[in-house]
C-alpha cells in the first residue's frame, strides 16, 4: 500500500528513527520505498503476546490480497517464515527494480514480487506465543 493510504489506515507518523516510520496504532514500525510500504513490523512485546493463530490473522491483514503462499521454512536463527509471491507487488515496485544480484534490489534474497512474513515465537507458559511479525519484500530474513 501507499504511505499516504497506511497513514490514512493507521493514523500519523509519531516518529522516525534509522529510516524506520514509526506509527502510535498498535505499535507499528514501517520502512518505505518509492512512496510503498516495503517492510512493517508489528509488535506486541511479550506482555501482549498473541496466539499464532491470531498473528497469522494479523499478517493477513498486512499483506496483499492475491499473496500466494510459495514456502514455508525456519530462518537460520529458527524463526518460522513464510514466503509468498503477489504479482500487484511486483507491479507496484516496478520502479525500483535493478538487476537481480544488485545491492540496490528492494528483492534482496528473491525474485521480483516476493515477501515473506517472520514470527517471533516465544514459549510461555501459556503456550507458544508471537511478540512480534514482520512483512517485508523480498526473502531476506
Amino acid at each position: 500500500m501507499s504511505r499516504a493510504d497506511w497513514e490514512r489506515t493507521h493514523g500519523a507518523l509519531e516518529q522516525e528513527v534509522a529510516g524506520f516510520f514509526h506509527y502510535e496504532d498498535e505499535s507499528y514500525a514501517v520502512m518505505y520505498l518509492d512512496g510503498n510500504v516495503r517492510h512493517v513490523e508489528r509488535t506486541w512485546g511479550d506482555a501482549g503476546a498473541v496466539t499464532p493463530t491470531k498473528a497469522r490473522s494479523a499478517a493477513k491483514s498486512l499483506i496483499p490480497r492475491d499473496a500466494k503462499l510459495v514456502r514455508s521454512y525456519r530462518s537460520q536463527t529458527g524463526r518460522p517464515v513464510e514466503l509468498y509471491t503477489s504479482a500487484s507487488l511486483k507491479e507496484r515496485f516496478r520502479a525500483a527494480e535493478t538487476p537481480e544480484g544488485e545491492p540496490e534490489s528492494p528483492w534482496i534474497g528473491g525474485k521480483p514480487g516476493d515477501f515473506i512474513v517472520i514470527y517471533r515465537v516465544y514459549r510461555f507458559r501459556s503456550g507458544d506465543r508471537v511478540t512480534s511479525i514482520v512483512a517485508s519484500i523480498g526473502n531476506n530474513p
